[in-house]
């Protein structure tokens, strides 16, 4: 189980803590509509992505947990969450890279979604 803490600054900047005492790292992706209010009505507990060069150069570089945002669409105001993800599975037979949700840490103009 991963324990979190949120740490508010002035600049209204938050940084996720995890039980370790670090900063968690953070990966930034879109995300179609669909999947996003899954993932907000606690359905969708893994998000795929395929096993290509540019998700396996991304990933590496991640170790769970860390923080997933995703975003959908590119307008100042699109609905966006972020999430910890507990545990990155390659799924070498389908061809996908299974991301392991775990708690929602973060909303933004998520309120017409649900």
């Amino acid at each position: 189980m991963v324990e979190i803490a949120k740490l508010k600054f002035k600049s209204n900047e938050t940084m996720i803590i995890a039980n370790n005492n670090k900063a968690m790292e953070k990966l930034t992706t879109t995300i179609r509509r669909e999947p996003l209010c899954e993932i907000l009505k606690g359905t969708k507990k893994v998000e795929y992505r395929e096993i290509k060069e540019y998700w396996e150069k991304r990933l590496q570089k991640y170790q769970a947990p860390f923080l997933l945002r995703l975003i959908n669409g590119m307008s100042k105001n699109a609905p966006e969450l972020t999430v910890i993800v507990l545990k990155i599975k390659r799924d070498s037979y389908n061809g996908l890279f299974e991301l392991h949700l775990g708690e929602i840490v973060e909303t933004k103009n998520c309120d017409t979604l649900i």
